[in-house]
Formats: C-alpha cells, structure tokens, sequence
C-alpha cells in the first residue's frame, strides 16, 4: 500500500498595506513544524475592498484555505465571514460584530461584568433630551469615541457640558463622518446581506459618551482555543500628558497574584458572555491599584500586532504563532516555553510631533539597513510619505504619529538610549507649516 505525503495546509492572512513587508519575516519567526509547513496567502484589505467582497470570497471558495485570520479589526471581521461560509475554523460572526460594535459591547458587559463598566449612552440618546442631569453624565471628565473606533480616530476628552454640547453639534453637522467610511465597508457589506443580524448593524455612525476610567492602562493578550482561555502577558501603556495620544508600551508588566486573578476573571467572563471562541484577543483596561477599581477599556477579537515583536524578544514565542495555530484549528497548547531569550524588556516607542507639518525626509533603505547594523533586533514601522502633511494621514486628535520603533533591551534606561540614537539616525525631516498650532491646542478649542 502507498503512503501518500500529507499536503500542507493554506492559511490567507488578511492585513493592513503597512504590515505588507513585514509579515514574512514575522511568520518566518515561528518554530512549529505545522506553522513552517504551511503555505501563506497574505492578501491586503484594501485589495479585497477595491476588487469586491463577493468577487473575493467567490475566488477563495474557488481552492478553499484552512483557515483564514486577519491581523487588524477590519480583517477580523473578514476573516469571520470567510471562516462562517466556507466552515473554516474561527470565532463566530456574531461574536465578533457584537464585540467590535463598542455599544453592543457596552450592553453586553453591563450584564456580565457590571463592576468593569463605565457608564454610557449613545451621543444620540443625550442630544435629544435636556437637560442633561436628567439623562448622562453627571460628572466629568467624559470620553466620547465612536461606536466604530479605529486608532483613536475622534476620540475626545470631555471637561464639560459646554464642550459636550459643542461636541454633539459638531457631530451632527458632520456625520456620517467621512473619516470612517472606508473604515465600515465591511459592517456595510453585513448590514445589506441577509446574514446580517442585530448585532452586526445599528449605530455605527453613532458616538459612545462614557464616564471616564481612572487609572492607568494595560494590555493583557490572549487566545480562546476550545472554550479554554489562556492569559499571554501585560503590556503597560504610557501617554503624553492630558492626551490619549500613546506615547510607549512596555512589556512585560506583572500584577501581583491576587490583582492578576481578578482582572483575568472579569476579563474571561465578559469573553464568554460574547460567545468568542477559537480566537485570539487582545483586552485593553484601566485599574486604580490603590482601590483595585478596574474599567474594561475595550476586547479586540485580533493579535495585538504593535506588540508582535516586544513579546517574541522577550518571551522568545512571537504571539502571531499562537494565532497562526488557531486560525489553523490546531491548539496552542503545543507551542513550547522558550528559555532561550536575551532580552528583559522591550517597548514600542510612538514617534509624534505635537504640530502638522509637511513630510521633507523619511528614512531611505541605506538608512534603515544602517539601523539594523547597529540594533539588528529593533523593528521600524513607517507611517508617511515623502510630501505629505502629516494631517493627510490616519491620527488621533491630539498628536501626530509619523513611525513606532520596537526596541528590546535590558532595562528601560537601556531603551531610552538605543531610542535617542536610532531617532537621530531615522532622519526625518519636516517643513513647518505657518501659522500652525499645536494639535491639543485645536481640540481644545
């Protein structure tokens, strides 16, 4: 009898066009033999708007995957229509529309983890009723974001009703906002198909106002495989004063025993409340460790992708492994511990300028190449291009984001040096523009 050799197995990545270069190489950092015998298909969500959702999802059916998984918040919700029509392994539909709507989370985890939820109402639930002591909020500061958030993309910091109210009418004068219209061409795929339900559609041009969350802010990755769900590890988050604009992420960050189990129980039951399973996540939350009040911030049913490379270098197991795994339908249970790792620490350091301006320089090849010489394991993302205003491109209301360097290192004072050098050596290069104030400034206007 003839043993045939087993064919590899086909997974499609959906990313974002800046994570083009770098999926290669990351996927190539994996060690399990499953993962390095698989044949990868990475396919850009902008390729898959401009060509046709339908004309896509007909083409993949065309020589079916293993599986499909998406790297962003868009691709994600690609990836769990695929997965739901071609019975590929992955998290519901419904899971993931209900999750990624921030006011249907917001519904759901007022059930599930009253203690951990800020209170809300959609923008327009207050605008239509006065005054606002009968309605929401009864105290400031707020935050007001969109129900579709993307990159904090008009999210503001409320001090008071007068600035609420001016908020609420530059909204409706403005909306749907022509910002996130690209953004929601997947949502708008669901909302006109007869897949559609309750959960995928509804104030998705709507504004969320919540009470804002004290305390400072961590990241916690994760998977669910099986209805099991597994902890990664912390990422602490720092912003620019009086901002949301962030300004690093460092990991790891440990939480004493007690605290630990708290958050991940509170976490697990909102998970499974959402009916996530066979996914990877990625919790953003607040606690004040002086009285332990904790605020789900947001879950992402995704990887964390900034941090890809600030846990592999510490961790010596690159998180992308681990959904590689599941989007395959195999458990992550197999994956190994690494003891072999050089580094303690690493950061993703954001690269911001408080004032637009017009881009002159960007690093060149030779540059980058001079960079990875010096520092071979620090990873470079690039964000603008030669000619453009940095307002030409996706930012949040406070700042300017024009790069993020992930730097590994032995201690935090040990990044900050490699920081201050490898910035110098990027050589970026701006024109001001006359007349400009800082962005805060606007947005306090």
């Amino acid at each position: 009898m003839m043993v045939t050799e087993q064919m590899s197995k086909k997974l499609v990545i959906l990313h974002s066009t800046y994570w083009s270069p770098k999926l290669p190489t990351l996927v190539s950092q994996c060690n399990h033999e499953i993962v390095q015998s698989t044949d990868f298909v990475f396919l850009d969500t902008n390729t898959v708007i401009e060509q046709g959702i339908d004309n896509t999802i007909d083409q993949l059916s065309l020589n079916p995957p293993d599986g499909i998984v998406g790297m962003n918040d868009d691709a994600s919700l690609f990836a769990a229509i695929v997965s739901e029509k071609l019975d590929l392994p992955g998290p519901s539909l419904s899971a993931v529309t209900s999750v990624q709507n921030k006011y249907q989370a917001r519904c759901k985890q007022r059930l599930s983890i009253p203690h951990a939820t800020p209170a809300f109402k959609l923008a327009t639930e207050i605008s239509q009723k006065t005054p606002f002591a009968d309605t929401f909020p009864d105290d400031f500061p707020v935050i007001m974001k969109p129900v579709r958030s993307h990159l904090s993309l008009d999210t503001y910091i409320i001090h008071s009703e007068q600035e609420l109210r001016a908020r609420l009418r530059q909204m409706d004068s403005r909306r749907p906002s022509p910002k996130n219209s690209r953004e929601n061409a997947f949502v708008k795929y669901l909302e006109n198909k007869t897949l559609a339900t309750s959960d995928t559609s509804g104030h998705t041009n709507d504004m969320l106002i919540e009470t804002y969350a004290s305390g400072e802010q961590y990241t916690v990755d994760g998977y669910i495989h099986e209805g099991k769900c597994v902890f990664l590890g912390y990422t602490l988050s720092e912003f620019l004063p009086d901002t949301l604009s962030f300004s690093h992420f460092s990991y790891p960050y440990q939480f004493n025993p007690h605290l630990k189990a708290h958050i991940e129980e509170t976490i697990q039951r909102y998970i499974f409340a959402a009916g996530l399973n066979n996914t990877m996540f990625n919790a953003e939350f607040r606690i004040d460790q002086n009285n332990e009040t904790l605020t789900i911030i947001e879950v992402n049913t995704r990887i964390a992708s900034q941090f890809i490379q600030m846990i592999y270098h510490v961790t010596g197991t690159s998180s992308i492994e681990y959904m590689l795994m599941i989007a395959l339908g195999e458990d992550p249970a197999q994956l190994p511990e690494s003891s072999d790792t050089k580094y303690q620490i690493a950061s993703s350091c954001v690269l911001r300028r408080q004032h637009d301006a017009v881009i002159t320089r960007i690093p060149d090849e030779s540059r980058l190449a001079q960079i990875q010489d010096h520092y071979p394991d620090v990873q470079i993302v690039n964000f603008v291009k030669e000619g453009q205003k940095l307002s030409d491109v996706e930012q949040d209301p406070w700042t300017y984001r024009y790069a993020w360097v992930n730097i590994p290192g032995k201690s935090k004072e040990d990044i900050d040096q490699q920081l201050t050098s490898i910035t110098k050596m990027l050589g970026y290069d701006f024109s001001a523009i006359p007349n400009n104030v800082a962005k805060w400034e606007e947005v306090a206007k």
